[in-house]
């Protein structure tokens, strides 16, 4: 189930509050220097700064659910009629 509008736009602004704070924290570094070239582009050291950051962010593991009828991921609630049945035998 997609997020809300809503949700979205709250996940983005902690993404963008997150690489910022990084950027911010990573004092004494040269954020102008060069930190690598390819044919093809410079990297700079706030470019290695920012990619971190947004490495750290996607590499946390999304909390588990409480319950196994609790949606992972959409926060949203489960579609109509699903049920979570005991895997217990009688």
């Amino acid at each position: 189930m997609p997020f809300s509008a809503d949700e979205a736009r709250r996940r983005l602004c902690a993404l963008g509050d997150h690489v910022r704070a990084r950027v911010a924290g990573a004092g004494g570094t040269d954020m102008a220097r060069v930190a690598g070239e390819t044919a093809a582009d410079t990297i700079y050291a706030i470019d290695r700064v920012a990619d971190d950051a947004l490495l750290g962010w996607f590499e946390r593991p999304l909390p588990l659910p409480t319950s196994i009828s609790e949606p992972v991921l959409g926060g949203g609630r489960a579609p109509a009629g699903a049920t979570a049945r005991s895997m217990e035998k009688p």
